[in-house]
């Protein structure tokens, strides 16, 4: 879990088969979900205008329909 003053509560609820690691702070390197994101950015939403808030929300619903879990392991790993 990362740090982020936003995704810290007093208690979290975790089950107890569960461990959470916390991540250093300003450490986005080690957060997988960072490396996803950086991946679409860079394949499916570099240098491009987008006509309306709409056509954004078309071209992420795109690319996230073209993941695969081979991609999500090849890129999040």
């Amino acid at each position: 879990m990362d740090q982020a003053g936003g995704h810290k509560s007093k208690r979290p609820r975790v089950s107890a088969n569960i461990a959470a690691l916390y991540l250093p702070p300003h450490s986005p390197e080690l957060n997988p979900v960072e490396r996803l994101w950086r991946y679409l950015r860079s394949h499916h939403m570099d240098i491009r205008a987008f006509d309306d808030c709409q056509h954004q929300l078309d071209v992420c619903a795109r690319a996230w329909q073209q993941l695969t879990p081979e991609l999500l392991k090849s890129v999040c790993s």
